[in-house]
């Protein structure tokens, strides 16, 4: 991605939060960038049990029920992030070490979801 394809999707982004329906626009354009089969821009909350999709492109919606109701709370990827210190940048390199072992990994990401996936969690 280019300097001005980099600055346009921040753009989208910053406006979005003013305006939620450009959400969906900056999924699919940040999923486009990044060469992604599907991406996903979420609000999971645990209290109630629901990752409140943002916006949402290339996933069959019944994934979303199947995540919901057997995954939210259980990703490794999240557990790792809850102890990420402040302003720290969280990257591949905090990858768990027992990611590709877990439940979500194995009965999730690799059978449910395309090969080149984004998933973006708040």
């Amino acid at each position: 991605m280019d300097d001005k394809d980099c600055i346009d999707l921040i753009d989208v982004c910053y406006g979005a939060i003013s305006s939620p329906s450009e959400w969906q626009r900056f999924v699919d354009l940040l999923t486009e960038a990044l060469n992604a089969d599907a991406g996903d821009f979420v609000i999971e909350d645990y209290a109630s049990g629901v990752a409140d999709p943002l916006g949402s492109t290339g996933f069959d919606p019944t994934l979303r029920l199947t995540y919901d109701e057997d995954f939210l709370g259980h990703n490794p990827w999240l557990s790792k992030l809850q102890k990420l210190p402040r302003f720290q940048a969280f990257s591949n390199d905090h990858e768990p070490s027992d990611f590709e072992r877990s439940a979500y990994f194995n009965e999730w990401v690799r059978l449910a979801c395309p090969l080149r996936v984004v998933r973006f969690n708040c």
